[in-house]
């Protein structure tokens, strides 16, 4: 096994579910990330500063600075975790420990399931959640 490349991303997010997709996939990786908080109960996501990272105003997102192959800087950004997580693998597992070879049947497969979390069982889980906290605000009041 190939050690971990040398990285330059920082890591914007929260304590959430999706937050934590990002985190797992960048563990997972063995590859050096730095972690900014971003403070959502304070709606720091929809600062300005935060918006060019992301305009959707919403965690998480990345920020790679790692130069590329051929050595050129940039300052790439990448939002929303499905995003993060075919970006990370596909830059930084050339192995394919946690990803598959591009249109393989496995591939197209993890692409499924990806896109069914982040359309059907995210959303879902959201929704359930909400509805739990009106309950118990309802509860309590």
């Amino acid at each position: 096994m190939a050690s971990p490349p040398k990285t330059n991303i920082t890591l914007y997010t929260s304590g959430t579910p999706n937050g934590q997709k990002a985190s797992i996939t960048l563990e997972e990786l063995g590859i050096h990330y730095e972690v900014k908080n971003v403070e959502i109960s304070k709606n720091v996501q929809k600062e300005d500063w935060f918006l060019r990272i992301n305009p959707n105003g919403r965690i998480p997102a990345i920020v790679d600075k790692t130069p590329t192959s051929d050595g050129k800087t940039r300052e790439k950004r990448i939002f929303e975790s499905g995003a993060l997580m075919l970006y990370l693998c596909q830059r930084y597992d050339p192995e394919n420990r946690l990803y598959y070879s591009y249109d393989t049947d496995e591939y197209w497969e993890v692409v499924e399931w990806l896109v069914w979390m982040q359309s059907g069982l995210g959303p879902m889980q959201a929704s359930q959640s909400r509805q739990h906290s009106t309950v118990q605000q309802g509860l309590t009041t």
